[in-house]
């Protein structure tokens, strides 16, 4: 158990307190980071996986809450996002990917672009985006997959600069 979710929990009292709750609330409690959601109302899928790819670039955390069990997602569930990539097969076609990680530490999801996904990985693709097929927790799913089980999902933004003012 990380020291965060320690920390987080004194905070709350007692773990009981946070069952279920959302790791970017925890993160800017515990450090006043200022945080902002997003969704599918907000702007189009490909703005909204720029701008997943452009927090990653920062180094912000991101999480998702997922709304909708499918896939072997788990609904009520908060998973952590690493990225957004785009996978260029040997024909030149692209597909948005988003990475994600469980933080059981194990994954359930078994749709396309999944480590049991044998048949659309290649050698090429996983050197592309540093892929390994292990039960790691990190798996990667098609954009219209993940809006369509998350709805929404939540930045921590932190610059050097940011003075807190309160």
């Amino acid at each position: 158990m990380s020291i965060l979710e320690k920390a987080y929990a004194k905070f709350n009292v007692f773990f009981g307190n946070i069952d279920g709750g959302d790791p970017v609330e925890a993160i800017a409690q515990l450090t006043n980071m200022p945080i902002r959601q997003y969704g599918p109302g907000d702007n189009n899928i490909d703005q909204l996986f720029d701008v997943i790819h452009q927090a990653d670039s920062k180094k912000w955390f991101m999480a998702a809450s997922c709304t909708k069990s499918m896939e072997g997602l788990t609904s009520a569930h908060v998973y952590t996002i690493l990225d957004a990539v785009k996978l260029t097969d040997n024909v030149g076609k692209q597909w948005n990917l988003i990475k994600m990680r469980n933080p059981w530490g194990s994954e359930g999801y078994n749709g396309p672009w999944s480590d049991k996904d044998h048949a659309r990985w290649t050698d090429d693709l996983k050197a592309q985006v540093g892929h390994t097929h292990a039960d790691d927790g990190v798996f990667l799913l098609p954009v219209e997959t993940f809006f369509e089980a998350m709805k929404y999902f939540k930045v921590a933004m932190y610059e050097e600069k940011w003075e807190n003012n309160s």
